[in-house]
C-alpha cells in the first residue's frame, strides 16, 4: 500500500508540471532563454574586463563593478551588483570602498529606498591618473627607499652579499627614470585632455 501511494503521488507530480508547462507561452519561454543569454554576454564581458584591470593591481569584481556601473544609464546600489554578480555583501562593501577610494566611481545620491547610489567615473584619463599618482607613485617611493638603504650599508657588508655596486646604482637610476616618466604622464593627463574627455563622453553618448 505505501509503494502505491507514492507512485501515485509521483504521478500527481508529474502531472501537475505537464499542466503547468502547458500553460505556458512557449514564445515567454523562448524570451527567457534569450534573456539568459544575452546576460551571459554582459557577464563574459564584465569578466574580460575584470581580468584585464587585474593587471594595474585591481581584484577582477573591481573590473566587473566598473563595467555594470558603466554600461548603464541609472546608478546602481550594492544590492543590485550583488545581485548581478552573485557575490557576497562583505565583497562588494569592500570592493566598492577601493574603487571611490581611486575614484574610478562615484557616489550618486540616495535611491528612493534610502540605499547609497554609485555610477562609473566617465573621466577615464582622470581616473588613470589618479591611480598613478596614488599607487604607481608609491611603489616607486618605496623602491627608491629600499635602494637607497641598501646602498648605506658598508662596501664589506654588500661585498659579502654579492651585490655590485654599479648595478646597484643603475637600479636607483631605473627607480628615477620611472619616476620622471611617471611625472610626465601624470602632467599630460592633467595639462591637455579636455579634448579627450570630451570625444569619450560624445562617443559614450552615441553608443548608449
Amino acid at each position: 500500500m505505501y509503494l502505491i501511494l507514492l507512485e501515485w503521488l509521483n504521478s500527481m507530480s508529474v502531472n501537475e508540471n505537464t499542466n503547468d508547462l502547458n500553460g505556458l507561452d512557449p514564445s515567454h519561454l523562448l524570451n527567457r532563454a534569450e534573456s539568459k543569454d544575452d546576460s551571459l554576454l554582459l557577464e563574459s564581458l564584465a569578466s574580460r574586463v575584470g581580468d584585464f584591470i587585474k593587471y594595474w593591481g585591481f581584484k577582477r569584481v573591481h573590473g566587473q563593478i566598473w563595467v555594470h556601473l558603466f554600461l548603464t544609464k541609472e546608478p546602481l546600489d550594492a544590492g543590485e551588483l550583488i545581485r548581478r554578480l552573485g557575490v557576497s555583501k562583505a565583497l562588494i562593501s569592500m570592493s566598492l570602498s577601493d574603487l571611490l577610494s581611486y575614484d574610478v566611481i562615484l557616489r550618486a545620491g540616495k535611491s528612493s529606498y534610502g540605499t547609497q547610489l554609485y555610477v562609473a567615473n566617465e573621466e577615464i584619463v582622470k581616473v588613470v591618473v589618479n591611480v598613478l599618482m596614488q599607487r604607481e607613485r608609491k611603489l616607486i617611493l618605496q623602491t627608491q627607499a629600499a635602494q637607497s638603504s641598501l646602498d648605506s650599508l658598508s662596501p664589506k657588508a654588500k661585498a659579502t652579499m654579492k651585490v655590485d655596486q654599479e648595478r646597484l646604482d643603475a637600479l636607483g637610476e631605473m627607480t628615477r627614470v620611472a619616476e620622471t616618466l611617471l611625472d610626465g604622464v601624470v602632467r599630460l593627463g592633467a595639462v591637455d585632455c579636455a579634448p579627450l574627455r570630451t570625444l569619450g563622453k560624445v562617443g559614450l553618448r552615441a553608443v548608449l
